[in-house]
């Protein structure tokens, strides 16, 4: 019998929002479509090499995912539904388009720039970094100790929790990436 407890951390499939040149008001309107499409690319599941990993992961009981649509969909097309428990407190940390008026980047290039910028605290306008970083901690109490569970989110989240677990002594024991679905597996050192 197994006695280490494991985390299996995935990323969702990438969203299909254009890239172009913009302002910052057009770039935010991104943003938005950006957090409501239920265009994401599947085929990067399919893509995936360790076909053999995935069909592992598949089986697992115990499920948590953001409820935000690319998330969403991406646990629908692994996992039957019915073992998915959606919390809040996995959807992405904060983001707004920073306000520079004047420039067009390209969306990419705002995505990055204000989380850059809201990540050294410079963007005030929702919740901080300490606050969101809380709020993936206090998620991470309320897992079931000992009990082995997949999680289906997004980047800053779980770079968040894969930090933390790394912390607590869990060592990572597989990874690969086919666009931006990953799979990141997480294992307690056990007896």
């Amino acid at each position: 019998m197994n006695d280490k407890q494991r985390i299996v951390l995935i990323r969702h499939c990438t969203p299909e929002i254009p890239n172009i040149r913009c302002s910052a008001k057009q770039a935010q309107y991104y943003l938005e479509e950006y957090n409501s499409t239920e265009n994401i690319r599947l085929s990067e599941i399919i893509l995936f090499s360790s076909q053999e990993v995935l069909n592992e992961i598949k089986v697992s009981e115990c499920i948590y995912s953001s409820p935000l649509p690319r998330a969403r969909i991406t646990a629908n097309s692994l996992f039957n539904s019915t073992k998915i428990t959606f919390c809040e407190a996995l959807k992405e940390f904060n983001l707004n388009i920073a306000n520079i008026p004047f420039i067009s980047l390209s969306v990419k290039h705002w995505f990055v720039i204000s989380r850059l910028l809201w990540f050294v605290g410079l963007d005030r306008s929702g919740k901080t970094l300490a606050q969101e970083k809380s709020r993936v901690k206090d998620f991470m109490q309320l897992l079931p100790a000992e009990q082995s569970c997949v999680i289906v989110a997004h980047g800053f989240v779980i770079r968040e929790i894969k930090k933390t677990l790394l912390k607590q002594g869990f060592l990572c024991t597989f990874f690969e990436k086919q666009g931006s679905f990953n799979v990141t597996i997480l294992e307690s050192k056990g007896d």
